[in-house]
């Protein structure tokens, strides 16, 4: 399952996702009828975020979209869009970026007969300064994407967010809303984002739950006219971590 996350602030947008890619066996009971779905760990060493143009993209879901990864995926559309762009003088929004890699993985799915599942969130900022994250899922040969994006200081996360939704719903953080982003520096929105994923990891950990997050944590800003930059690069040769 996975979770990314996107913390827009005053003056950036922190972005953070785990390294773990999960597999789901299900079996059929030996008596009684029905069946069991059992979660476990595959690899701790995938990329659910991604610099694209000017943009931070975390994609959450098969991380084999059509037996190609995400990232080639994402490679090949960003040269093709950087050509059109050039040609029409004319950058993507925020939206439009995120529909356009919909679109890419919506149609390597639909081409592979595949169901696949995929969340998608395309961070920036929009044509008056303000944070910005398009969310769009694909499912199958569907996509869907809101008629507006969400924009202004505020949280957003992709995959297993149960966690973050239960901090969130806590009173003295429901409280204060994005009030609490308001105050806070980059670099603290940046500690929040990686605190999300971690406290995510450890909980299923030790209460035992299906561990669909885990490994280590990628973490990029964009900051208010500097762009995207890379804070912290999990190490895939160390488990992840």
């Amino acid at each position: 399952m996975s979770l990314a996350v996107a913390v827009r602030a005053i003056d950036g947008i922190a972005l953070a996702a785990d390294t773990r890619t999960t597999l789901t066996s299900t079996q059929k009971k030996s008596s009684g009828g029905g069946s069991v779905t059992t979660s476990y760990p595959a690899s701790d060493g995938a990329t659910k975020l991604f610099q694209f143009l000017g943009f931070g993209v975390s994609v959450v879901g098969n991380p084999i979209v059509a037996g190609r990864s995400v990232a080639s995926l994402l490679h090949e559309l960003e040269a093709e869009v950087i050509k059109e762009m050039a040609d029409a003088e004319q950058m993507l929004t925020v939206k439009e970026a995120g529909e356009r890699i919909g679109n890419v993985i919506r149609r390597e799915l639909a081409a592979a007969s595949e169901p696949g599942d995929v969340n998608i969130m395309c961070s920036g900022f929009d044509e008056a300064g303000a944070p910005t994250t398009a969310k769009v899922h694909v499912q199958g040969d569907k996509m869907t994407i809101p008629a507006d994006p969400n924009t202004g200081i505020g949280l957003e996360a992709a995959g297993d967010s149960s966690v973050v939704q239960a901090l969130w719903a806590m009173p003295s953080v429901k409280s204060m809303g994005g009030t609490m982003l308001q105050l806070l520096p980059l670099c603290d929105v940046v500690d929040y984002a990686r605190f999300l994923i971690e406290t995510t990891r450890d909980y299923q950990r030790y209460h035992l739950l299906p561990q669909t997050v885990g490994g280590g944590v990628d973490i990029a800003v964009i900051e208010r006219g500097q762009g995207f930059k890379w804070i912290r690069r999990a190490d895939r040769l160390n488990g992840g971590r």
